[in-house]
């Protein structure tokens, strides 16, 4: 192979990984990601909400595909409680639980969790018994459940965890 013949090949070889990342960054586009020196707010791993202007480079893709990168602060500050409460329930429900470790080989262990419905807009307790549902925290036994809502406050969770507006005053 001479020298003409090699440099054909590594301008095709650099071509196909040009098209590559020309085929990704469209592909990014049809996902609804911001165009550049739009103003976004990216959700940081405390919580804390920062304010700076989209433009493309890899930490804004890396924010986007997390799910930590909004259009509005009010959707990332909705985010941010939804997280903080999820985490108040799995703390509890891992203090709760204790030792007791879930399997959901047995489905005579009941498993409880705490639901909305979307006809009455309430908070229920249900069960699962071998099929695990995404986003779910886990309680051994549904007082344990129940004493959650109550300690985390039942207008909260439907607010702020499953985004259910309610109309009354925090």
């Amino acid at each position: 192979m001479n020298n003409l013949d090699m440099l054909i090949a590594e301008k095709e070889k650099l071509q196909k990984q040009l098209d590559f990342a020309e085929q990704k960054i469209k592909d990014y586009k049809k996902t609804g990601m911001p165009k550049d020196d739009t103003v976004v707010y990216l959700l940081k791993g405390d919580g804390f909400i920062a304010k700076t202007e989209w433009t493309g480079i890899q930490w804004c893709w890396e924010y986007w595909n997390q799910g930590n990168c909004y259009l509005t602060y009010d959707e990332a500050n909705a985010e941010s409680k939804r997280r903080a409460i999820h985490q108040e329930i799995k703390a509890y429900a891992n203090e709760c639980n204790g030792e007791t470790k879930l399997d959901w080989a047995k489905p005579n262990q009941i498993k409880f969790f705490i639901d909305v419905s979307i006809v009455d807009k309430e908070i229920h307790i249900l069960r699962a018994y071998y099929l695990e549902y995404p986003n779910r925290v886990y309680f051994i036994n549904q007082e344990d459940a129940e004493k959650c809502v109550e300690l985390i406050g039942k207008q909260r969770i439907l607010e702020d965890y499953f985004q259910v507006p309610t109309g009354k005053q925090s």
